[in-house]
């Protein structure tokens, strides 16, 4: 281990001194990694590196695909740029890396659809649902689990979500999650037709149903704050000029909001309007509470949700 950790910090200041440095936390012995580096506009993703360290000399590559800089590292040398031939051996190693993660995601979706496939109706009673005072529209039930399909935006299913009774969500394991969403319900898809009604995307699955059934409005959740952008992409591209909300999840309680920043950023992107769970001139600022729309009485959370798009309930 501590030799592992040795050459990890040697990798790493290797990185340093050429000028890449990632902004979070980084395991390039897993296989190629990308991040963002230092001085990128965030998810630009432009850093990469790959680490080996199961050989007698360990040794690793990095670079930033924005400015076109390549380094190779062995322990005990210092970095030096890399070959062409050592390029296109990288390139091949990242492509043969790529398949393999799409070959793995696919198997999973095929077992997501079965699961699905093999549910049954979900059922008012389900302990989750009489919490959270929701119905039972757009999901599914396996045993005691819920059942949530997240599509893509050809109602294709790849993925589901678990929530257990206690409200524990889990995802078919290696599936893809990335720009796939679960519908609450609403006339997201006009095929053609005349559509002017607000499609409203939340994080999680409660939050959407509760905005669906308040608002009447269409409703997607993009199951965490790190996707509401490409799922908000993926909508848009969907809608096209039709009204989108990005409905907030207030986490006061955690470090820098991320559910507000998120759901900002989202709105931001795709020119959007963005909702927040609490009225206009609230001291949002002071409160260290986590929030989101299903939390608030059904009434409000229309309110609110009409309020940021400028809409009248029908």
């Amino acid at each position: 281990m501590t030799g592992t950790h040795d050459t990890l910090a040697a990798f790493r200041d290797a990185m340093d001194k050429a000028g890449i440095v990632p902004t979070r936390p980084i395991d390039p012995t897993r296989g190629l990694v990308r991040f963002d580096c230092k001085g990128d506009r965030k998810g630009r993703g432009n850093g990469w590196a790959i680490l080996h360290i199961d050989s007698a000399v360990p040794r690793g590559a990095f670079g930033n695909w924005r400015e076109g800089s390549s380094h190779k590292w062995a322990a005990g040398e210092s970095a030096r740029a890399l070959t062409d031939a050592e390029r296109q051996a990288l390139a091949e190693h990242a492509r043969r890396r790529e398949s393999e993660r799409l070959a793995e995601q696919e198997r999973a979706g095929d077992m997501a659809r079965e699961l699905y496939r093999h549910s049954g109706p979900a059922e008012p009673t389900h302990p989750y649902l009489v919490r959270k005072g929701l119905g039972t529209t757009g999901l599914r039930q396996r045993g005691r689990d819920l059942i949530a399909p997240l599509i893509d935006a050809d109602y294709r299913l790849h993925n589901i979500q678990r929530i257990a009774p206690d409200g524990t969500k889990r995802f078919a394991k290696g599936a893809r999650v990335t720009g796939l969403f679960w519908l609450a319900g609403g006339g997201m898809f006009d095929h053609g037709n005349p559509n002017f009604e607000p499609i409203v995307i939340a994080e999680g699955v409660a939050t959407a149903a509760a905005i669906r059934e308040a608002t009447g409005f269409g409703a997607v959740a993009a199951m965490s704050c790190g996707n509401l952008l490409p799922v908000a992409r993926a909508i848009r591209r969907i809608i096209g000029g039709r009204p989108l909300v990005i409905a907030a999840d207030w986490d006061g309680a955690t470090v820098g909001n991320p559910g507000l920043r998120a759901a900002t950023e989202a709105a931001r992107r795709v020119a959007a309007k963005l909702a927040i769970p609490f009225a206009p001139g609230a001291d949002r600022a002071s409160l260290t509470l986590a929030v989101d729309f299903a939390d608030i009485p059904r009434n409000e959370c229309a309110r609110l949700i009409c309020a940021a798009k400028g809409v009248a309930r029908g």
